[in-house]
């Protein structure tokens, strides 16, 4: 993983060169193991393009965005390839520059079925390789990922999940040569595992001026901006947190809120995806600001969020699919309609964020419904306030929550001199009333054209020179980085938690109880219950729609 770089910049500083200097951690996640022959990228060509749904209703326009790499051809088939390339990290500041003759082992032709100890890495498009001496220099600072299995080849290679439902394979169905039950192997997979996660968290924490070493009173400060409060929504008596609320469905200043069962169902979903190699799916469904209009598509948190935790997911054998939904000025309540086909019916984490053009609790409430109501994965809802979620959790036991906006961790400027103090990413992102004018100068990052020797630029009748929509209601790209890192913060805190409550049960060797990581009997409990439970403000849309629409599943029917 590389910190993030935007790849048309306006300024002449390098958002690249400022960042690293306070995070060179983000740009070490994927160094390539120590002694290890760089490998060759691999994806599935589907993840590769850009996929369009057109619905019946109207001119609806969803982007679909799932893991690619520039760097292959159609002809690379693996779905969880064994030999790709590992991605390389961002140059430290100071640094040499990658060498020209710095080569890439080929492809290796997998089948569609060979499981690996660990997804492919892709590596980031935004960012050059990084040679040895940098990688060295990152490594030594921050340390670097040991891992590898020293029996690989002899790892079964058929899909051995596949046939039981929702891949919820019997613990004593693995087969004996299986990863999933060879003790050495999951014993340092899991010590890995906790030291990269560590190191995930630290690098966020210093890319924005709180790392360490920091005081005792600056360590618990710190973990104010990323806390999620555990509600109790069976209480009648319980109140939003601080912040929360509001017609506009309003985020406090930490890192959001949920029950204990709905942070449990977040780990019982990310054991379950390393326990299968499985993908595990995160959408957004939301408006224009969410979509990140007036920036490109890269900087909009959604991806932000991908840029982060996939690389980490990857290490742990599961494939991260980040599909960023949202869409200007029509909210979520046409994509509501038909969620299997839209949002789809794979997703493990959900996100809504409507509340300046949605809010009606009963469009919200349609929302949640369907997507708990998939035939497939039933998800962890974060998002669509108190008010709809503890109803719906009452009546069904769903996993849900709200994400917050983690601004406890970022300094508010009140002069143009103290602003240089800030680090670059958390600059001009709050402003007190004297310099309000300051946060509101630079907050877009990106140009529409970069000139290039090998394309002749007056071929084309129309070039706009910056993204569109830079209205006041848009955040820029600081605050959907900002955002991205506290959604990627709270699923790297999950992962935390599930690798040691898998170190916990596995004591006496693995695998690890089915009870803590099988999902259909939680998916159909929640799934059964939406669909029998009356009522809910969903049934306010009476009116407009069928009252089945708040009970049944529904898809999007082409005519053509």
């Amino acid at each position: 993983m590389a910190i993030l770089q935007a790849l048309e910049m306006e300024e002449t500083e390098s958002f690249l060169d400022a960042s690293v200097k306070s995070s060179p951690a983000l740009a070490s996640f994927s160094s390539s193991r120590s002694g290890a022959a760089p490998k060759a990228q691999s994806s599935h060509p589907l993840d590769r393009r850009w996929i369009f749904y057109v619905a019946a209703f109207g001119t609806l326009l969803v982007l679909y965005f799932g893991n690619w790499s520039p760097a292959q051809d159609d002809t690379a088939t693996p779905l969880l390839p064994n030999g790709g390339a590992e991605a390389v990290p961002a140059p430290a500041p100071g640094a040499p520059s990658s060498s020209q003759t710095d080569t890439v082992s080929p492809i290796k032709p997998q089948g569609p079925l060979l499981y690996s100890k660990m997804a492919t890495i892709v590596p980031d498009p935004e960012h050059v390789p990084v040679n040895a001496t940098a990688q060295a220099a990152l490594a030594d600072a921050w340390g670097r990922w040991h891992f590898w299995d020293g029996d690989e080849d002899s790892r079964p290679t058929a899909d051995y999940c596949a046939e039981y439902e929702n891949r919820d394979i019997p613990g004593d169905e693995f087969p004996d040569e299986a990863w999933q039950v060879d003790a050495v192997f999951v014993n340092h997979l899991l010590n890995d595992a906790e030291q990269l996660l560590q190191r995930a968290q630290e690098a966020i924490f210093t890319e924005y001026g709180h790392g360490k070493p920091l005081p005792p009173e600056g360590l618990a400060a710190r973990l104010k901006m990323f806390a999620w409060e555990k509600l109790d929504l069976l209480d009648p008596n319980e109140t939003p947190p601080e912040g929360y609320g509001g017609r506009a469905r309003n985020r406090g200043s930490n890192g959001g809120w949920t029950t204990e069962s709905g942070f449990d169902g977040l780990v019982r979903r990310l054991l379950h995806a390393m326990h299968t190699n499985d993908q595990f799916v995160v959408v957004l469904g939301g408006h224009s600001a969410a979509a990140g209009h007036g920036n490109h598509f890269h900087q909009s948190y959604a991806m932000q969020f991908h840029r982060v935790v996939a690389p980490v997911l990857a290490r742990l054998g599961v494939k991260l699919v980040t599909r960023n939904l949202a869409m200007g000025g029509l909210g979520t309540v046409q994509q509501s309609l038909g969620s299997q086909s839209l949002y789809g019916s794979d997703i493990d984490l959900l996100w809504w964020d409507s509340g300046m053009t949605e809010p009606q609790s009963s469009l919200t409430d349609l929302f949640v419904r369907h997507a708990l109501m998939s035939p497939g994965k039933v998800p962890v809802v974060w998002g669509g306030g108190f008010d709809i979620l503890q109803p719906i959790f009452q009546q069904t036991g769903a996993d849900v929550g709200e994400f917050g906006t983690g601004m406890l961790g970022i300094p508010v400027v009140t002069s143009e001199e103290q602003a240089m103090t800030i680090p670059y990413p958390a600059r001009y992102m709050l402003c007190d009333k004297d310099v309000t004018p300051l946060c509101q100068e630079d907050r877009f990052c990106g140009m529409c054209w970069v000139d290039r020797d090998d394309v002749d630029k007056s071929q084309f009748t129309e070039i706009h020179e910056i993204p569109g929509a830079r209205v006041k209601w848009h955040p820029g790209w600081r605050s959907h980085q900002w955002q991205g890192r506290v959604l990627a913060y709270a699923v790297l805190e999950a992962l935390q938690v599930a690798i040691q409550r898998w170190s916990d049960g596995t004591m006496g060797g693995p695998p690890l109880e089915d009870a803590l990581w099988h999902v259909t009997a939680h998916y159909n409990s929640i799934r059964d219950k939406v669909r029998t439970v009356q009522g809910g403000e969903c049934r306010a849309l009476d009116d407009l729609v069928s009252p089945r629409v708040c009970s049944t599943p529904m898809k999007v029917s082409f005519c053509l």
